[in-house]
């Protein structure tokens, strides 16, 4: 996935409410409260919910509806605008909790009893195989 930053003439908004026509209720780094369109593109395609970050392109001679989402912000986008200096001091907290969300804990991952043996394992058990084989060998003899 790309990562994006926004233009200087972009804002960093939360989505709101959904207003139906594809029309979302916004929150912009302003603190701004507005309508912004969801454009055809994105329309069968993009998936949103409440609470997401989205960069709008403002729409001039808009009244009600002053924006026009351009990008939906995953974690991994949210982080890098972040790492860039670019992200909105009005929306620390919120992207803090997404970052720590998306970060994988130690239940992320696969238990070691689940996995196949590793190389040195199977070593290992060849090595304890012959060891066995060599005693019973040895006692066959006897």
């Amino acid at each position: 996935m790309e990562l994006v930053l926004p233009t200087e003439k972009d804002l960093i908004a939360q989505l709101g409410n959904v207003r139906g026509n594809h029309l979302h209720e916004v929150v912009d780094e302003n603190g701004e409260n507005y309508l912004a369109s969801m454009p055809t593109k994105f329309r069968h395609t993009v998936w949103v919910k409440r609470g997401q970050f989205v960069i709008l392109q403002p729409i001039e001679e808009g009244d009600k509806v002053r924006a026009e989402i351009l990008y939906v912000l995953d974690a991994e986008n949210i982080k890098y605008i972040h790492e860039k200096g670019r992200w909105p001091k009005r929306f620390d907290a919120e992207a803090e909790k997404i970052i720590n969300r998306s970060k994988p804990t130690s239940s992320a991952f696969i238990d070691s009893d689940l996995l196949p043996p590793s190389d040195s394992e199977e070593e290992e058990d060849m090595e304890n195989l012959l060891d066995v084989d060599n005693e019973e060998d040895q006692s066959d003899s006897d």
